[in-house]
């Protein structure tokens, strides 16, 4: 396990590239850190007074897309921290969950709204439903041909793409986040809400399995691993646990611990590596 040295802010939206080569964090007020996916090395720091940018997500070419909360967007490269402007300068998202499978679109904020946006234009297509007002709630489906999504009073939503249709929709947690560590695979998603880690096919709203331990461990964060076949879930307690996702029931291993409470997760896409975040540091563990 490394521990990556960071500014004492909070940690924003962790996001490796595609090819797990790179690891990205942006903080409140020291701008975006670009570290090595692998050693937790820091490689290079963007920063701007005037205007400072988050790093939310990689674009299909492989540069970080970075945005300011005017909703200007710029691409950096990663390898040399090299910056141009896109859209023309246009306003488009505040904040970028991320990109669809096949770069076409991309899930975006801006002005307390929330839309999917044509990736090579910057223009809005749809809206989103305003009952799913935070971005980070709701992510591409593996295809890229439906966006889901998680509601306050517990209910997930599938839309289509690029149109935000409704699909289908069914009642995940009673009265609490749906969408708290929303992850997909193939036909599947999962679903957290503070004690219970549920694991769904989306397109029926059939339950799959539901991830009872007996213990109160009040979970936060919940992820596939690459190949899909287990499932990392990380607890306020300071446990990651993993879980087979194919087994019924599902063994349960504790995978690390930590002093306080784990906030963020994330997978590497393409290597064995996943981010824990307890309060204001940031783990790299190797699994």
């Amino acid at each position: 396990m490394a521990e990556l040295s960071h500014p004492e802010e909070n940690l924003l939206f962790p996001v490796f590239s595609a090819d797990s080569q790179w690891l990205v964090t942006s903080t409140d007020d020291e701008g975006v850190q670009i570290w090595d996916g692998k050693t937790g090395q820091l490689r290079h720091q963007a920063h701007d007074e005037e205007e400072p940018f988050l790093a939310t997500s990689f674009l299909p070419s492989g540069d970080l897309l970075l945005t300011s909360e005017e909703g200007a967007a710029q691409a950096m490269n990663p390898s040399d921290g090299s910056r141009q402007v896109m859209f023309n300068g246009a306003q488009i998202a505040a904040y970028v969950q991320g990109f669809s499978p096949d770069g076409r679109y991309f899930i975006g904020s801006y002005d307390n709204e929330t839309h999917i946006y044509d990736a090579s234009s910057g223009h809005k297509l749809a809206d989103l439903p305003m009952e799913v007002v935070y971005p980070q709630k709701m992510i591409f489906s593996n295809d890229g041909s439906m966006v889901i999504g998680g509601k306050e009073d517990g209910t997930v939503m599938v839309l289509s793409v690029p149109d935000a249709r409704l699909l289908n929709s069914f009642k995940a947690h009673d009265d609490r986040w749906a969408a708290q560590g929303l992850y997909t695979y193939d036909n599947r998603v999962l679903t957290v809400s503070e004690e219970t880690l549920k694991l769904w096919d989306f397109k029926s709203g059939a339950l799959l399995r539901d991830f009872n331990t007996g213990e109160n461990l009040e979970f936060s964060r919940a992820i596939f691993s690459a190949d899909g076949d287990s499932i990392y879930a990380a607890t306020s307690k300071g446990l990651v646990l993993q879980f087979d996702a194919l087994k019924t029931p599902s063994s349960w291993t504790l995978t690390e611990m930590f002093e306080r409470g784990c906030e963020i997760i994330k997978p590497s896409p393409v290597s064995h590596y996943l981010i824990a975040s307890p309060v204001l540091s940031l783990s790299l563990i190797h699994i």
